[in-house]
């Protein structure tokens, strides 16, 4: 007897998402929080270079050509500040709105393995030690919790 093998992502549930989509659903936050940690270290970037502009206008008078040195680091400065918050707000945004689609999934394990991976940003590896599960068994409650999710 042979057996044929359908993959159930191929043929769309009537009620249900398909796993891709929510799996990119979910990446939002993720992806959001990297980009937040990108422009942090910008932000870091640029309020080094302003101290150090500081510290050398302050040594030696007479500065830069043009005079205005402390003044473009300071609005390079403004502008990492500003997009880092910005990119905050979307964070907390992202965060609320993907914790509430969680807060719909029954099964309280499969929930927790992916608010630990989606929400608190682990890898699967690190959500698999913290609950004491295998590898394999935390990417069943995973397929099991995105199954219950409808976006």
């Amino acid at each position: 007897m042979t057996r044929t093998w359908i993959p159930d992502t191929d043929a769309q549930k009537q009620d249900k998402t398909d796993y891709r989509t929510v799996k990119s659903w979910l990446n939002r936050y993720r992806e959001a929080e990297k980009r937040y940690y990108l422009l942090s270290d910008r932000l870091a970037e640029a309020q080094e270079a302003t101290r150090h502009i500081t510290q050398s206008l302050s040594a030696a008078p007479g500065g830069s050509k043009d005079g205005q040195s402390l003044a473009r680091a300071v609005e390079r400065e403004e502008e990492a500040e500003r997009r880092a918050y910005e990119q905050r707000a979307v964070c907390d945004r992202l965060f609320l709105e993907i914790k509430s689609a969680l807060d719909r999934i029954q099964n309280e394990k499969a929930y927790t393995v992916l608010y630990k991976y989606y929400l608190d940003c682990l890898t699967w590896d690190r959500v698999a030690k913290d609950m004491n599960y295998s590898l394999r068994m935390v990417y069943v409650l995973r397929r099991k919790a995105m199954e219950e999710l409808s976006l």
